[in-house]
């Protein structure tokens, strides 16, 4: 007859593995350990396809965190459309209405911009984006790229008022050198 003793070290030794495996294994929505979803959107497992929500390629858009997306309650997107998407349903957009010669990489406003129609073509359509240095500033065809400082000389504004500033992290030189 077997003591019930001699399974206590193998016990042992499987314990530690059999915990292994459970903090190594994928973490999935509803496992306790959910991405945020911001904006009342919803985890989702695997990436997101910006393609079949009616949105171009961008290489900014991060389709998923440790292998989970949000679905945001107002996509798919669509032309006349704002809305908010992104991995955690964090980036407002605004989808410019179609145009008959627009590339299809300026038909997105991300971060706040906003679709314009051009003076002479109006159904042409550019993005406007936000300008205030209070907040974030956002450059770019379709406002994707942010401010990564601003210049210091108060005479230096453009046409519109904004400040001039620098993006993917140029540094302003102020005066002449």
């Amino acid at each position: 007859m077997k003591h019930p003793t001699t399974l206590l070290p193998i016990v042992t030794i499987l314990a530690p593995i059999a915990s292994l495996i459970t903090t190594t294994a994928a973490v999935t929505c509803g496992s306790g350990d959910d991405i945020a979803c911001l904006n009342n959107g919803t985890c989702k497992d695997g990436d997101k396809f910006y393609n079949e929500l009616g949105f171009p390629t961008f290489a900014f858009l991060e389709q998923s965190k440790r292998g989970m997306h949000c679905s945001c309650p107002n996509e798919p997107a669509f032309p006349g459309h704002k809305g908010i998407t992104g991995v955690h349903c964090e980036i407002t957009y605004e989808m410019c209405p179609e145009s008959s010669i627009s590339s299809i990489d300026t038909k997105v406003c991300f971060n706040g911009g906003e679709c314009v129609a051009e003076q002479f073509r109006s159904d042409e359509f550019h993005c406007m984006c936000p300008q205030d240095p209070r907040g974030t500033v956002w450059a770019g065809l379709n406002c994707s790229v942010e401010a990564s400082d601003f210049c210091q000389e108060d005479t230096f504004y453009d046409i519109t008022g904004g400040q001039w500033f620098c993006t993917q992290g140029g540094k302003c030189q102020n005066g002449e050198e």
